[in-house]
């Protein structure tokens, strides 16, 4: 699963790069600056991410991938305390994680909390001043973001079965 996987998310990172490309000459002929651009940024951080889970793949086993709860790659939204502000995670591995991005290692007391969560669980996270409640409200896998509804659908079928074969 690990190298279908990695062969998927190699595929996607060529995707993006391109579509990365597509919008700065867009913004350019558009006379905007092309590092400003919102969409630009959403590409910039999700090929980061890609890349690190990529990075990630050869020291991890199979338990950590998930299709249906949290594992590597993952953005789960958690609410916390009695107001229920939620915050979004999202489950990497390796030395370039933007904690103020929202980005947990999954070696971290969070990341090894919501590891394999799903929405409805409630987790306690010890941290250094006191144990944290957090309730999952949402989890969006890292299968799941492959099949996203912009890839083309005869590839987000075969990203399906490769990624729920393992």
């Amino acid at each position: 699963m690990i190298e279908e996987t990695k062969a998927w998310i190699e595929v996607e990172l060529e995707r993006l790069a391109s579509a990365r490309l597509e919008l700065i000459r867009g913004d350019e002929e558009g006379g905007h600056a092309p590092p400003k651009d919102s969409r630009i940024r959403q590409v910039e951080t999700r090929i980061r991410r890609l890349g690190l889970v990529v990075a990630a793949l050869p020291n991890v086993d199979d338990g950590m991938l998930h299709r249906d709860r949290a594992g590597l790659g993952s953005e789960v939204i958690v609410s916390e305390g009695e107001n229920g502000e939620e915050i979004t995670y999202v489950l990497l591995a390796g030395p370039s994680i933007d904690v103020d991005a929202g980005e947990v290692s999954l070696g971290s007391p969070i990341g090894q909390s919501l590891l394999g969560a799903v929405p409805g669980d409630e987790v306690s996270v010890q941290t250094p001043r006191r144990i944290r409640k957090l309730v999952v409200r949402k989890v969006v896998t890292l299968a799941q973001m492959l099949d996203a509804p912009e890839i083309e659908p005869e590839r987000a079928s075969a990203m399906s079965s490769l990624v729920s074969a393992g």
